[in-house]
């Protein structure tokens, strides 16, 4: 049993508020500079729904005629995000010292910055917690700040930053959890980074969903001594602080929408009103409609090389992109962590007995995985279902696992490398604080590049 921790929420070091510091230096930097509607995907679209709610000073509704895209037939309007509502009062604060539209757009889209400003903080908080002390612990908290992407998406309008930072609170309240035995204020932080997300993006509701095997698994690994009772009194707080955040959002789609609380089937009818000819759901043509079946989309189509590179670094409207030897290093990283990772988990089964000493990671580890896996397959049945969009923002949320499988796997290989040399705890101590440098020198020039990248195709 791991011992509990007198606070949920450590203090950071300098070196830790430092480099918040500069994260969000970056992030602004990338926000103000690209003002231009063709550099964020559909964030012309998206950014209606903010200056409706900033306008009229009331939610719109699906089919609002004013926010309705000519091409599409639809509008966010459909999927109400909490990321909208507090765009809306930032450009309300914004506009009492400009009314200037680009001053308004970059108020909506400072949102985005704090929410990565945020999903850093609990990267830390993480590696403080699964690997104290350890230097590789920035190789986490790198991957989770500042891979292209990640700065990409903090620099305009969309549900995505907001979504990666509610799963990381997630995954956050998910260690306090298990380390404060699911007392009331791990329990109550958790249960918010729920709500939140259920107010976030459909491609998080995963770590929404593993929470309940989160859970169930703790409690049946550590039943001893503990009641039913308290166990369903438990589920069932969590269950109302979260629905006491979200369920407006249910409640309201349920009443606007017939029942669809999830708005998910409510625009189709208006889209095929309202949409250009080739855009009607009618007329749209589908892989799963053209008879190919999941498994031949992923062999035969592009779908896994550009759901991969777009997860890592493709700006705009998937057009630009950063250079193949940066894929390539990422990719190396990526891989070789996650065979150190394979190796370190099949050595802790191997050992028979040392798996009772590994409960709860292994929970923790199962729910990420399990998270991420479906993820993804959310992603690919809407590609093969629904519309063919292998976009890496949609599994943008699978990077805390990633990112930690990586860092844990090198942390393994830097063990072994330990063990054959004859100053081990130096050369080991060395090699792992080199490497945390290399993986933060390597991304910081991914985000430049990335930004030059952007420089040139969007403003030059």
């Amino acid at each position: 049993m791991q011992k509990k921790q007198s606070t949920i929420f450590p203090k950071l070091t300098r070196m830790e508020m430092a480099y918040l510091l500069l994260c969000f230096c970056i992030y602004l930097f990338w926000m103000m500079t690209f003002t231009m509607w063709e550099y964020g995907p559909d964030e012309y679209m998206r950014y209606d729904i903010p200056k409706f709610i900033f306008t009229n000073g009331a939610l719109p509704i699906g089919p609002e005629e004013s926010i309705r895209n000519p091409i599409w037939g639809i509008s966010y309007g459909f999927t109400i995000s909490l990321t909208y509502i507090l765009e809306a009062c930032f450009m309300w604060i914004a506009s009492l010292f400009s009314g200037s539209e680009t001053v308004l757009l970059l108020s909506a889209r400072f949102v985005n910055v704090l929410s990565a400003v945020g999903t850093t903080y609990f990267a830390m908080l993480i590696a403080k917690r699964k690997m104290p002390g350890n230097a590789l612990r920035w190789v986490f908290i790198t991957l989770m700040s500042l891979l292209p992407q990640i700065v990409f998406l903090a620099s305009y309008v969309n549900n995505d930053t907001f979504s990666l930072l509610t799963v990381a609170m997630i995954l956050y309240g998910w260690i306090v959890c298990l380390e404060r035995q699911w007392d009331i204020p791990a329990l109550a932080f958790l249960s918010v980074g729920l709500g939140l997300c259920l107010l976030s993006y459909y491609f998080a509701y995963s770590y929404v969903l593993m929470t309940v095997f989160v859970y169930v698994a703790w409690h049946l690994l550590h039943k001893e001594g503990r009641s039913f009772a308290t166990f369903i009194k438990k589920g069932l707080l969590i269950l109302l602080i979260a629905f006491a955040i979200s369920g407006w959002f249910f409640v309201r789609n349920a009443i606007l929408y017939n029942g669809d609380i999830f708005s998910l089937n409510a625009s189709r009818p208006y889209a095929e009103m309202y949409a250009m000819g080739a855009y009607k759901p009618s007329m749209r043509r589908t892989v799963a409609g053209s008879g190919i079946g999941v498994v031949e989309m992923l062999i035969k189509s592009s779908w896994i090389r550009g759901t991969y590179k777009s997860m890592i670094g493709v700006f705009g409207y998937l057009a630009t992109q950063l250079p193949s030897i940066i894929f390539m290093g990422y990719t190396a990283v990526f891989a070789i962590g996650a065979v150190g990772a394979l190796a370190k988990a099949v050595s802790v089964l191997a050992r028979g007995q040392g798996l009772d000493h590994h409960k709860d990671s292994a929970i923790i580890w199962g729910g990420m995985v399990l998270a991420s896996m479906v993820t993804v397959g959310i992603s690919v049945y809407f590609s093969w279902s629904y519309n063919y969009q292998p976009q890496g923002r949609y599994i943008i949320v699978a990077m805390p696992c990633l990112s930690l499988m990586t860092a844990t796997g090198w942390d393994w290989w830097m063990e072994k490398l330990g063990k054959h040399a004859a100053q081990m705890p130096r050369l080991c101590g060395n090699a792992r604080q080199g490497f945390a440098y290399l993986v933060f020198g390597f991304n910081l020039i991914s985000v430049f590049l990335g930004y030059l990248i952007c420089l040139k195709a969007f403003v030059y």
